[in-house]
């Protein structure tokens, strides 16, 4: 049971009382207070939350916003490219407000001031909203807060839009095939007639397609770190897939390959430090010879 006793004077001659107690894995504590009521409500509200199991370290929660994201970062089990995309979020657009502030300190109307300070697309401030919650979640988990301030009923929450996915029509899927250069006409063929995103577009080798069964192994994407850094890696959701080659696309991709022989492009496999290295004879290239990215000049 916590007790309450008279501690060494405040400088100004006054009283002061200190809260003897044990938190629940046995460890002695002490809290001073200058007014006795103050004690007796801190020693009274120990107790009872040690009872509901609701109890929190006095000095937790002191740990700065920053220094926790970067823990709660570096324990993730994202992919190279989402942790650095993830870091980014935060680096840029979180830790100016809130990275100076200790987690205990962080309330609601924090939150709600991040959220007017943040001037970008609705999706992006969802995002981000979403990581900061969860790194709060992770805090109440590991006890440091007893509340995430993120799910208070006070702050508004970046609107979650569903739009509807209309495909391009037939007309404006063939005007951007006529307008590249012939070389590249092929990535909007194989955009649309398998289904395949622009990194899966630039990853996609002469290995992959099976001509005489009829299907294309999606197998790799390129991925592009730090803005030119290049490796391959899997397509998104970490997983391959097998599609059907239509007769129309496996066509157009034979012509292609007959002006445009596959070129042999070496990456590294996940991130750009990886020693593993991986080859591909990749249908679509820069006049480099090197891989496309997004950011790629078509030249002719």
């Amino acid at each position: 049971m916590a007790s309450i006793s008279s501690g060494r004077p405040s400088d100004d001659g006054s009283p002061r009382y200190v809260v003897n107690y044990r938190d629940p894995e046995g460890r002695q504590r002490r809290k001073t207070f200058r007014r006795k009521a103050e004690a007796v409500a801190f020693r009274n509200t120990v107790e009872a939350d040690k009872l509901r199991g609701t109890y929190l370290d006095v000095d937790a929660g002191r740990i700065s916003f920053r220094a926790y994201a970067e823990e709660w970062l570096d324990s993730r089990t994202f992919s190279p490219l989402t942790y650095e995309a993830t870091e980014l979020r935060l680096r840029l657009h979180v830790f100016p407000t809130l990275g100076h502030l200790e987690l205990r300190q962080i309330k609601p109307s924090t939150i709600q001031k991040l959220l007017r300070s943040m001037e970008m697309a609705e999706t992006y401030r969802r995002v981000i909203f979403s990581n900061v919650s969860a790194i709060f979640s992770a805090a109440v988990d590991d006890d440091m807060i007893a509340k995430n301030p993120c799910k208070a009923s006070s702050v508004t929450r970046p609107a979650t839009s569903r739009r509807k996915v209309v495909p391009w029509p037939t007309e404006w899927v063939s005007s951007m095939h006529d307008a590249l250069p012939r070389q590249y006409r092929i990535a909007v063929t194989l955009g649309s007639g398998l289904g395949l995103r622009q990194g899966e577009v630039f990853g996609l080798a002469v290995e992959d397609v099976d001509f005489l069964r009829g299907v294309v192994e999606v197998r790799r994407q390129v991925k592009v770190f730090g803005g030119n850094r290049l490796v391959f890696g899997l397509p998104k959701g970490e997983k391959t897939r097998t599609v059907p080659l239509p007769e129309s696309v496996a066509t157009e991709l034979s012509n292609h390959l007959a002006t445009y022989p596959r070129r042999s492009i070496t990456l590294p496999w996940g991130t750009p430090q990886a020693d593993k290295k991986s080859s591909a004879g990749l249908i679509l290239t820069t006049r480099e010879r090197s891989a496309l990215k997004v950011e790629s000049p078509i030249v002719v």
